[in-house]
């Protein structure tokens, strides 16, 4: 039959007769209805969809037509079925579980019957949950345009396929001619499309004209656990698809586009992040399937990746080498893929012991190389002596220093070229795979975090030209580039006096770096560069390295200090970090003996003025606020009894309100004189109450420094005297340190960048500034409570960080020092045990954290969630934790109801108020929601519903 003119509205559906009626009743409710209604029904088993909208086809009997397939179809025969059947040239699909708003059809239809050069007319669409409310965060979803306006095809086929992301829509969104559809969706040049049909249809058909969008919305569709996009079969097949559509050339050919290289790399980094999503739910053989589908599939695009004939000048390129037999054919090989006969390879080798030599004698003389000079040393001289060795055998203006633990991209002579001939320019590095966080690609690309270590080195020049095409010749500048990649030129090398041969192991590119900028010379990292990297092969290959970075470590400290003066000397973060950096880890002095040596504040310190301070033994007053902590302040006690500075007075600020407590207490802290402890009992106002008021007495009582600590904590004998010495000497009025874990005794629990209860490994530092304080453990000077106290109304949990917040505000920046520990009673699988805990926890968390991370929130709700489930009391402390959280109720809570709930309220009239409130107001329903949920805590379904309207609130 001819295609009339009119609008055929179709429905495919399953199994969904409450959304299918919803979807069947807004097209009844057009303002201008279809010329027919074709719903095919795919479920021959089940009478369920017929009886839900029996009523609405009798009254329709000449508009509907339901038909009920014998046998099921599937999702492609169903929708062919439908397209076949309809009767008229304007078609609109419909899924079951879509609906649409009351004018979509008279709209559309005026649009195809106005424009001759549209083919598609589409608009904004809503996605909403099962109870019909907005969700939030689907990208996709966001207008294509501000007003409604007519777009053209082949430029929004163009963006989509760059940002990877279906803009136009489901079937549900569109309109279009059936005239203009000749091809089947599902089946696409050659292709098996179910995932991305609907985003093949319209793109297919606009190859052939232009869309007309408007920026209303005009569709709504169903966001939810039982639609069929949600199943990881089927995400697992929309990737391979979204793959098929970034790089196959017939597809494009087909829609009459042709992807640059550009477009194509910021595509493969959007499939990155849904990849990096599917990571965390697919069987890791399943992602590396994808993975390997995809960089197939790259690879075979960039397959023009070839050594390029461009005109620049020759490199003198140094490597040198030590016990370096596992890794330096790979870099030979990498290296005769991509110099010119002009150039040079210099190869010293430090007096290796293994078969580096032999190797690179025998690779050269199987290639017949000539341009490659090798000198074996009888001794180890040290990296940047065999460095400066090399600079004098070579003969080309510009050098390339290059680890034997690499693998180059065979255009990286070009990349560096173009940066390194420009006058201000010192050096030149590259993004790695192995580098620190300045240097490392992942901070570059989506890409490369779903790649594993030894991929790099297999694709390295895709991934060299996949940052190419993202980036262009682009590149940032740096205070300071990783010496596994370095180039430079000849004259400024002399002009800075190349490296410092005291540098036996390491500090070189540190040196180096600051050496430049001292100079007036820029240090370049080119976005377009990356160079594969082991790591610290020779390192592992060497005994006794570690002892030889220490060493050389040392050496480049006094170097500073020489230069400087000792507490002089910027810190590494200022010398060779990027603006805003909080830790630079690639200098660690190993020596305790350097650990002033920086300069932590804007103030000079005088250390004359320091000795004599120490000296005076200024008074300390330790401020421990107690709840029933009796048993574990009599090893606090034993443990400041042992202190070697002996001028404190310990303040124990009692919240139990309870005489016997006192006297355990008493009792408890014998074990120092009475003259250093005074206990005082008072109400419980929370933590922060209790702070403050022992800091109030330790005022009177002229102490000048203060030690808020927790009571189940253990000191070490020189941790005050070191905290102490570490305010002086650094000029920086706050500070903390280790929180080591009391049982794993070598573990923390706090480095100052991070806390957990669940102890982690220790490792090397260095003084540096925190990123939060733990209220365990914080040493000040008492005139900052002047300015700042903590805030009372947490109660309990978090007043800690904001009090880090007032410091920061105030200019002060809290300073950690690894040289020193306090032990910390493990609480692993402890914390958060009472439902009193979880209520202050969850209450403040949310209060401190909303409007800044909402992601975070989410993650520790649902956590505890799950682990509480079996307990109602602490399932019923979340849930008022939520609500106050939310609407700000701080303070002591009355929690009475966690152990006495009215018993005659009823449930279902609670519950059916929740709901209906829910459509009306986020605010009065949450609290209808609190109390369903205080007297059913287990309602998983009300739960989910109760916090996604509570993150509905904290996102206002």
């Amino acid at each position: 039959m001819g295609n009339k003119k009119g609008i055929s509205l179709l429905i495919p559906t399953y199994n969904r007769p409450y959304f299918l009626r919803r979807a069947l009743i807004s097209v009844l409710n057009q303002t201008r209805l279809p010329d027919e209604i074709i719903i095919s029904d795919d479920n021959p088993s089940s009478n369920e969809n017929f009886v839900a909208i029996k009523d609405l086809v009798e009254k329709h009997k000449g508009l509907i037509r339901y038909r009920k397939n014998s046998e099921r179809l599937g999702v492609e025969k169903n929708y062919s079925k439908l397209l076949e059947e309809a009767n008229y040239e304007y078609v609109k699909f419909l899924a079951d579980d879509d609906w649409l708003h009351p004018e979509t059809l008279e709209l559309m239809e005026k649009v195809l019957d106005r424009y001759e050069e549209v083919v598609l007319v589409s608009s904004q669409r809503i996605p909403v949950n099962e109870e019909e409310e907005l969700v939030y965060g689907v990208e996709a979803t966001k207008p294509l345009c501000s007003e409604d306006q007519i777009l053209n095809g082949k430029e929004v086929i163009r963006k989509s396929l760059t940002d990877l992301k279906n803009y136009v829509g489901k079937f549900s969104t569109y309109m279009f001619r059936k005239s203009h559809l000749d091809i089947n969706p599902f089946q696409f040049c050659g292709l098996n499309f179910r995932a991305n049909a609907d985003w093949v249809l319209w793109m297919y058909l606009l190859s052939k004209g232009n869309l007309f969008y408007f920026s209303r919305p005009l569709s709504f569709f169903t966001v939810h656990s039982g639609q069929d996009q949600i199943s990881l079969s089927d995400q697992i097949s929309g990737v391979k698809e979204r793959i098929e559509l970034i790089f196959n050339e017939r597809v494009h050919k087909t829609f009459g586009i042709q992807l640059t290289s550009e477009e194509k790399a910021q595509a493969v980094e959007n499939l990155a992040l849904d990849l990096g999503y599917l990571k965390l739910k697919l069987p890791k053989n399943k992602t590396e399937e994808l993975i390997e589908i995809l960089l197939e599939k790259y690879q075979k695009d960039l397959l023009k990746i070839m050594k390029e004939e461009y005109d620049r000048s020759p490199f003198s390129i140094i490597v040198v080498t030590y016990n370096s037999s596992s890794t330096i054919e790979k870099l030979l090989e990498s290296l005769n893929a991509s110099i010119r006969e002009d150039d040079e390879v210099i190869i010293i080798d430090n007096a290796s012991h293994d078969d580096t030599f032999s190797i690179i004698e025998e690779f050269l003389r199987k290639k017949e190389l000539t341009n490659y000079k090798v000198v074996k040393l009888n001794e180890n001289i040290g990296y940047a002596a065999a460095v400066n060795e090399g600079v004098k055998l070579s003969r080309n203006d510009y050098l390339a220093f290059v680890n034997p633990d690499t693998v180059l991209p065979v255009n990286w002579s070009k990349v560096v070229y173009e940066n390194l001939k420009k006058t201000e320019v010192g050096a030149v590095g590259a993004i790695s795979n192995y580098a620190i966080d300045l240097q490392d690609v992942k901070r570059f690309s989506s890409f490369a975090e779903v790649l594993e270590e030894e991929t790099f080195c297999k694709y390295v020049n895709l991934v060299n030209e996949h940052l190419g095409n993202l980036y262009g010749k682009s590149s940032e500048e740096k205070k300071f580039l990783v010496g596994f990649f370095l180039a430079t030129k000849k004259e400024v090398f002399e002009k800075v006096g190349g490296f410092d041969k005291e540098l036996f192991l390491g500090m070189d590119d540190l040196d180096y770096s600051l050496k430049l900028r001292e100079h007036g010379f820029k240090l370049l990292l080119p976005k377009n560069l990356f160079v594969y990297h082991e790591g610290h092969v020779s390192f592992k290959n060497s005994k006794g390295s570690e002892k030889l970075r220490e060493l050389t470590e040392n050496v480049f400290a006094e170097k500073l200090i020489k230069k400087y003066g000792f507490g002089n000397v910027p810190t590494p973060e200022d010398l060779w970090a990027d603006k805003g950096a909080i830790y630079f880890a690639t200098f660690l002095p190993a020596d305790p003996k350097y650990r002033f040596m920086f300069k932590f504040s804007d103030g000079k310190v005088d250390f004359r003025h320091v000795a004599k301070e120490i000296v005076r033994k200024p008074k300390v007053g330790i401020i421990t606020v107690s709840y029933f902590s009796s048993e574990e302040i009599y090893l606090m006690a034993r443990s400041l009894s042992n202190l070697s500075y002996t001028n404190f007075h310990w303040y124990i600020i009692d919240h139990s309100e309870d005489e016997k407590e006192i006297d355990l207490l008493r009792s408890a802290t014998l074990v120092l004189p009475d003259h250093k402890v005074t206990i005082i009992g008072r109400e419980n106002l929370g933590y922060a109450a209790g702070v403050n008021f022992g800091v109030e007495l330790a005022l009177k009582d002229d102490c000048e420094y203060l030690w808020i600590l927790n009571p189940d904590v253990e000191v070490e004998s020189n941790t005050l005297i070191e905290l102490l010495r570490t305010v002086l000497f650094t000029g920086v009025p706050v500070v903390t340190c280790k929180i080591r874990d009391s049982v794993e005794r070598d573990k923390l629990q706090y480095d100052g960048f991070r806390a957990s209860y669940k102890p982690f490994l220790d490792y090397p530092q260095r003084i540096h500034r925190v990123l939060f304080l733990s209220g365990a453990n914080i040493f000040l000077k008492a005139e900052i409570f002047k300015n700042v106290k903590f805030e009372e109304s947490y109660f309990l949990y978090f007043e800690d960080n904001d009090f880090y917040e007032k410091l920061l505000g105030c200019g002060l920046y809290p300073l950690y020092t690894p040289y020193v520990s306090v032990y910390h009673k493990n609480k692993s699988g402890k914390f958060l045990s009472s439902p009193v805990e979880i209520y202050y926890f969850f209450r403040n968390l949310i209060f401190f954290f909303k409007g800044r991370d909402i992601s975070f929130i989410i993650e520790k709700v649902f956590e505890v969630y799950k682990n509480i489930f079996s307990n109602k009391k602490k399932l019923r402390s979340l849930i008022a934790a939520i609500y106050d959280g939310v609407f700000d109720k701080l303070g002591k809570s009355d929690l009475s109801f966690l152990s006495s709930l009215p018993k005659d309220r009823n449930k279902k009239k609670l519950l059916k108020s929740y709901l209906d409130l829910r459509r009306v107001s986020k605010v009065l329903a949450m609290e209808k929601g609190r109390e369903y949920l205080l007297l059913n805590p287990r309602d998983r379904d009300v739960f989910y519903k109760y916090f996604r309207d509570a993150i509905i609130l904290m996102e206002r």
